[in-house]
């Protein structure tokens, strides 16, 4: 199947590729289902992003953050992300779009999600790459999935 981008895709893509892009992957909304809860809620602290962003910003000059999520809500509540560019419009059968929007970015603050995983691994090489110390919560344990040079926030 081609992807076939819509404008706003478009546009978005020009930019990541432009820009000193960071993307930055929120996921929450089935983290928090019954199913999940216990090995899922609670891991990605709104600290994890807090940090992760103020690391990029000390080494990356003119950043520009490209978030995607599930929930915006929480984002707009929890987080103040300078040069953000909120990507919400890529739902159900499109959310491949915004995977692939990720593999454009030159940056990655992942999520403990394979979806923002492979966002980091695909594509485009990433100069750096973040991604959470709280992956999933005990008795459960992390995958040994994260190349050497990814940074353990």
């Amino acid at each position: 199947k081609d992807i076939t981008l819509t404008n706003r895709n478009l546009i978005a893509s020009r930019r990541i590729k432009d820009e000193q892009s960071v993307f930055v992957h929120i996921r929450k909304g089935d983290y928090y289902s019954e199913r999940f809860i216990k090995r899922l809620g609670g891991t990605c602290p709104v600290e994890y992003y807090v940090d992760a962003i103020k690391y990029m910003l000390n080494r990356v000059s003119d950043a520009v953050f490209f978030i995607f999520s599930d929930d915006m809500d929480w984002v707009r509540k929890n987080l103040s992300v300078p040069n953000a560019y909120f990507i919400y419009w890529n739902n159900a059968n499109n959310s491949y779009i915004d995977m692939y929007l990720m593999t454009l970015c030159k940056y990655a603050i992942i999520a403990n999600s394979t979806f923002s995983y492979w966002g980091a691994m695909l594509g485009e090489e990433k100069h750096i790459v973040t991604y959470p110390n709280k992956w999933i919560n005990p008795p459960f344990k992390a995958p040994n999935i994260f190349p050497d040079n990814w940074i353990e926030i």
